[in-house]
């Protein structure tokens, strides 16, 4: 670690919620990638590849959706089942001319689209099932606003709306069933209450939930549950949720308590309030150039320089 390039950090003026979350996860993953722009150079087709492929079909999908006024009932589910197909084998064939060329794909990279394209369809169920009433309202949208006393600016996957309430979906293409905001130690997860903040503050509504949606479900049966936090007043109204098994550990407010109960939140903003305290702290250490190692929370699965940290860590 070059020392004098740590003291001369520079911050940028404007942060991504995904790297104010990076800087949560492991702070030297943050600087690496962020600071030294160390990245992997080889250019294989793979989960990165697929997750495009994921949140651009979705994407196009639920701007089909909100264009309709529309959103997903039983009745119409096989509806936008059938457009969800026209859509990702459209974005298939672009995106593979573009970054790839057909011959580079090996019979198993086909094979993992053909799964998630299965994957996209049974998640359109799993959705069905765990969210209602709510509509598209903005998709792959661009939020900037002050959060946390700095300017963040940031693409959020998927807001819907209920009248003067709304809900962030994130959406996560592998397990979510480690993200729950009850458990202190999962504190890494800023991204989508980050976003519940802005959209409050830009549009003058009220954020009634923060979700981290995973798509690799089972049609029936999901092992991925829907991790983040609720205010639980508008579950008991049953307006938003059908399914609560659908939902894996959710900080719920009225009153929220954290799961060892040392911290308590009168409300679903009190607690929006407390992530964005926590928040602060991050960037005042980012500031400071506090730069360590912290590879195992979490997994870091593209992260270009966790194998040298186990080895230095053990």
């Amino acid at each position: 670690m070059n020392k004098l390039r740590l003291e001369n950090l520079t911050m940028p003026e404007v942060l991504s919620p995904s790297a104010l979350e990076l800087y949560a996860q492991c702070p030297y993953q943050w600087y690496v990638q962020n600071q030294l722009k160390v990245t992997d150079t080889i250019q294989e087709f793979g989960a990165i590849d697929l997750g495009i492929i994921a949140h651009a079909t979705l994407a196009n999908l639920f701007l089909q959706i909100k264009s309709n006024g529309d959103f997903l009932t039983i009745e119409n589910i096989n509806q936008y089942i059938n457009i969800l197909q026209e859509i990702f084998l459209q974005i298939i064939d672009e995106y593979i001319y573009q970054e790839y060329k057909e011959s580079q794909l090996s019979a198993l990279d086909i094979s993992s689209i053909e799964k998630l394209g299965q994957k996209l369809q049974n998640y359109l169920f799993f959705e069905l099932s765990s969210f209602k009433k709510f509509k598209p309202w903005l998709i792959e949208e661009t939020i900037s606003g002050d959060y946390a006393g700095y300017k963040f600016s940031g693409r959020v996957d998927r807001v819907d709306r209920l009248n003067d309430s709304f809900i962030v979906i994130d959406y996560k293409l592998g397990t979510s069933d480690a993200v729950s905001f009850t458990d202190l130690n999962a504190q890494y997860k800023y991204q989508s209450t980050l976003y519940a903040q802005l959209l409050e503050r830009k549009y003058g509504l009220k954020c009634v939930g923060a979700f981290y949606v995973p798509i690799s479900v089972n049609q029936y049966y999901s092992s991925n549950k829907i991790g983040g936090a609720l205010d639980d007043k508008y579950f008991e109204e049953g307006e938003i949720f059908i399914s609560r098994s659908n939902f894996n550990n959710l900080a719920i407010s009225n009153p929220l308590i954290l799961e060892n109960e040392e911290i308590r939140f009168e409300s679903f903003q009190t607690f929006l309030d407390y992530k964005e305290e926590l928040s602060s702290q991050l960037i005042n250490s980012m500031k400071n150039a506090d730069i360590h190692k912290n590879p195992l929370n979490p997994k870091g699965e593209y992260c270009p320089i966790l194998n040298a940290c186990r080895k230095c860590l053990k």
